[in-house]
């Protein structure tokens, strides 16, 4: 009996050998390569039944899984107060886009769902869950996280909750200015096409909103700010759409500055493209199939690149206007 009791010690120490202590005075910490992975792929699995599953040591500080909305990942982690005062800490989830996540203290029976799907804790990019550790004490926290329209990518840190806020108004502040310059340059692009009626300008400015709209998406501000989440969850459900509008637009751009119909083969091929290319884009969405979202976008932007070196090879005058554009 004795060997059994010993067994089911070691092994459960085995499973939780590593702790994370946390400090007072530590501002920072990356706890998933310190956490225990388990791969959900039933999508059925509830907390109860997580704790009795052999979860899997992690040693990387971030996880990607790309496109998997049939798998559930469940993050298992210990922290460990060995002060005489009590510990507030933030943990964050840092990503914006994952479509569920759920913080679970089994301890307290506490639940909190977050992603961008929910209204949870809006006052950061991120989403956040606060915890309080007693002295001398350690707790055992799970995370589950699935995304079924946007890749999943896991990462996951430990704050002091001051430093993190401190974080917070820098990104968001650093997130401002470029948008701002965005704001800037396509405010001035339109104004010469209002008084040039050059179509180069206007497809010049409808990429530059389209870069800016999807940064906002995909930056985590409008789901913070602008839309509540099932306008985001419609959004990002058309991402393929919101990613091929400024390469679209880009295409057109430098066909005009380039002045493409130089190159009949080039700017018949393109024509083509750009002609089916919403076809495609559509065909994409219609048939849920999200892991090509960006191909047909991405073939459109190698196609592009082939476009500009060809014509430096040619040794294209109009180049030179693109420069001069890229730098406004």
């Amino acid at each position: 009996m004795w060997r059994i009791v010993l067994l089911l010690s070691l092994f459960f120490s085995y499973l939780f050998s590593i702790v994370i202590d946390i400090d007072k005075d530590r501002d920072f910490c990356n706890i998933l390569q310190y956490s225990e992975v388990y791969i959900d792929k039933t999508e059925s699995l509830t907390i109860n039944q997580i704790k009795n599953k052999s979860f899997i040591q992690n040693s990387k500080q971030r996880l990607t899984f790309g496109y998997s909305p049939k798998v559930i990942v469940w993050i298992r982690f210990k922290l460990e107060n060995n002060s005489s005062t009590k510990i507030d800490k933030l943990i964050e989830y840092a990503n914006p886009l994952t479509t569920n996540v759920t913080f679970f203290d089994p301890k307290y029976n506490i639940v909190w769902d977050a992603g961008f799907t929910h209204n949870f804790n809006k006052d950061s990019i991120n989403p956040t869950f606060p915890i309080t550790l007693e002295p001398y004490s350690s707790r055992v926290f799970y995370i589950k996280a699935y995304s079924h329209i946007t890749t999943l990518i896991i990462d996951i840190n430990l704050w002091n909750s001051k430093k993190f806020y401190r974080h917070e108004l820098r990104n968001q502040i650093i997130l401002s200015l470029f948008f701002g310059a965005i704001g800037i340059i396509v405010l001035y692009n339109f104004l010469i096409y209002l008084g040039t009626k050059e179509y180069a300008y206007l497809y010049y400015v409808l990429f530059f909103i389209g870069v800016a709209f999807h940064h906002l998406l995909y930056k985590g501000i409008a789901s913070l700010y602008l839309f509540p989440p099932y306008i985001m969850e419609k959004l990002v459900e058309f991402s393929s759409f919101i990613v091929a509008f400024p390469i679209f637009f880009l295409a057109l751009f430098v066909k005009k500055v380039l002045n493409l119909k130089i190159y009949p083969n080039l700017n018949k091929i393109l024509d083509i493209y750009l002609i089916f290319f919403p076809f495609l884009i559509s065909i994409v969405y219609i048939f849920g199939w999200f892991q090509y979202r960006n191909f047909f976008s991405i073939l459109l932007l190698l196609f592009i690149f082939f476009i500009l070196i060809y014509a430096l090879f040619k040794k294209n005058k109009q180049l030179n206007l693109i420069a001069k554009n890229t730098k406004k």
